[in-house]
């Protein structure tokens, strides 16, 4: 199942707190876009006293680190230029919320809590053939394609599973510091975007956040928030929680996720914008 936003404002989807759907709504701001997409955490962690940690893991590395980073779901999902982020230090997180953004394909390809990462590898603890591992629960992942769509689709264009996308379909500039919160910079197509990872926490519920700062776009642009092929994916209206169509208003729908039946499961990778689209919010920038 994937979760595609194809507007310009302000936009959300929240899991609810039995982890089984996401609530997303939408609202207009001004010319300036910016977007907020978010995902609910069910946690249940045990406290416990931890071994002393070796140097190089011990080491304040501050707000984010970078390397070559590995997650476990999907499979073979690399972040050969991964920007680990930590949020729970920055928005108040109680388990050590963690995202990484892949600067390559501009995707966040796993999110997670417990420890930060687990720094294998030459570099760290003199190992070989061996990549630094998110080190704890991980609550999402995304496959090893593109982040945002290009002429429709999300089909990975590259020879090699390494390397950035085409400058014309996306782009990383960098990074900023606000204060000690990451603020990443990139462009999709001639859209410029600056973007903050971040945690919303309301009562018993923690959410990672992604608030999206674009510039005006003369064309529709689409963003991969979640690909699971393991759910599927049902639109109901808040009401009567019965099935909507999926030009009802956002604010008044929610999407849950449930399993699928094994024969139904569909491919790790999205290559349409289509492709599992739940459903389809446009409204014009006032």
């Amino acid at each position: 199942m994937s979760l595609v936003s194809r507007s310009r404002g302000l936009a959300s989807a929240k899991r609810s707190e039995d982890g089984t759907g996401f609530l997303p709504c939408f609202e207009t701001t001004t010319a300036q876009a910016a977007a907020i997409i978010t995902f609910t955490l069910s946690i249940g962690l045990n406290a416990g006293t931890p071994d002393p940690a070796p140097p190089w893991q011990a080491m304040d590395y501050g707000p984010f680190l970078t390397a070559s980073i590995e997650a476990p779901h999907p499979a073979t999902n690399i972040a050969y230029k991964g920007i680990a982020i930590n949020l729970g230090e920055n928005f108040g997180g109680d388990h050590n919320e963690a995202v990484i953004f892949d600067t390559d394909l501009l995707r966040y390809s796993a999110g997670w809590t417990g420890d930060f990462v687990a720094l294998k590898g030459v570099v760290f603890d003199g190992e070989h053939w061996a990549y630094p591992q998110i080190a704890g629960p991980q609550i999402f992942g995304n496959p090893s394609a593109p982040g945002w769509a290009h002429n429709g689709r999300f089909t990975d264009p590259r020879e090699f599973s390494y390397g950035p996308l085409a400058k014309d379909w996306a782009h990383w500039n960098g990074l900023y510091l606000h204060g000690t919160k990451v603020v990443l910079a990139y462009t999709v197509g001639e859209m410029s975007v600056l973007e903050t990872p971040a945690l919303e926490r309301n009562r018993n519920t923690t959410a990672f956040a992604r608030i999206l700062n674009l510039s005006p776009s003369a064309i529709d642009n689409t963003v991969q928030l979640l690909l699971d092929p393991q759910l599927r994916a049902e639109l109901l209206g808040l009401e009567k929680l019965d099935p909507v169509d999926p030009a009802s208003p956002a604010t008044k729908c929610l999407v849950v996720l449930t399993p699928q039946a094994p024969d139904t499961v569909t491919s790790a990778a999205a290559s349409t914008s289509d492709a599992g689209l739940v459903g389809r919010w446009d409204f014009d920038e006032p």
